[in-house]
Parts: C-alpha cells; sequence; structure tokens
C-alpha cells in the first residue's frame, strides 16, 4: 500500500533524469529492478511505494521510492544501465 509521499524521497526516474539520460522505459525497469533487490537485501523489506505523476503522459504511477542516504547507490545503478545502452548503440 503507499505511503504518505516523502519530499526527499527519490525514485529511479529521478535519478535517470537529473543525470541526463532519457528514462526509457526497457532502462528503467531494469535499474529499477537491481535497485530494488539491492535495497531488499540490505534493509530486509521493499522499498516503500508512492503515487507520482508517470514519467510520460497524465496521470500517476505507484513509483518504488528511496531514502536519501541511498542517492549515490541508486546514481551507480543508473549509470550502469545507461552506460550498457549507450553502448549498445554505438555498435548498430
Amino acid at each position: 500500500m503507499p505511503r504518505p509521499q516523502r519530499i526527499d524521497y527519490f525514485t529511479i526516474v529521478d535519478v535517470f533524469r537529473d543525470l541526463d539520460f532519457e528514462p526509457i522505459p526497457e532502462d528503467t525497469w531494469e535499474a529499477g529492478a537491481l535497485m530494488r533487490d539491492l535495497y531488499t537485501d540490505v534493509v530486509d523489506e521493499p522499498p516503500a511505494l508512492e503515487l507520482r505523476p508517470k514519467t510520460n503522459g497524465p496521470g500517476t504511477h505507484c513509483f518504488a521510492v528511496y531514502p536519501p542516504g541511498w542517492r549515490e547507490k541508486a546514481e551507480e545503478v543508473v549509470r550502469k544501465v545507461a552506460s550498457h545502452r549507450l553502448r549498445q548503440m554505438r555498435l548498430i
């Protein structure tokens, strides 16, 4: 069940945008799954969920949100996923 919104918590999409990577669904899903698993392994429960505006289009969507202390790890995950996509695109 979604919890009250925490303004200082962030989503994986937030990190993609802050790092100037296009948040395409395949990448956000991959990065989100990696981040969820890392977080769950350490905290022993899944991340909180919040209704936030959809990435593209009207409406809201339930997103996993992470506390500020997890920002550095999220940036590592996003860079890994996004750089893999960029390398693949260069091969085409």
